[in-house]
């Protein structure tokens, strides 16, 4: 279980990961916040779920990378397994820094989330 919270505007998000050997197989969350945090918060539940935790760490740096420059390159969704997919829906908040924070949130719960999982 991994928790996210912005004071400065009141977002909050919990989430519970529940792995199958190796691999995340289910990802809940209870998030409370604006549409940027709960879309972010869904996304990142779909995308993340049947990844290894290396894997889903790697994911969720790719994540913060797009959202504060351009990517370098645009890698196969179908065969990496890194790839942002849907997640690119938020690229466009480069331009408006102060809701990067709003998108990131449900990452950072998922980071403290997987900081308890046995590697």
């Amino acid at each position: 279980q991994g928790e996210g919270k912005n004071p400065l505007c009141g977002d909050k998000t919990r989430v519970d990961v529940q792995m199958a050997d190796t691999h995340i197989s289910q990802v809940r969350h209870q998030t409370r916040g604006c549409a940027i945090c709960l879309a972010a918060a869904d996304l990142m539940a779909e995308r993340v779920t049947g990844l290894t935790v290396p894997q889903a760490q790697d994911l969720s740096r790719r994540f913060s990378a797009m959202l504060v420059n351009e990517p370098a390159s645009t890698p196969d969704v179908n065969t990496d397994t890194t790839a942002l997919g849907p997640l690119e829906a938020f690229a466009p908040l480069r331009a408006h820094r102060a809701r990067i924070r709003c998108a990131e949130l449900p990452w950072v719960a998922l980071k403290e989330a997987l900081s308890h999982v046995d590697v």
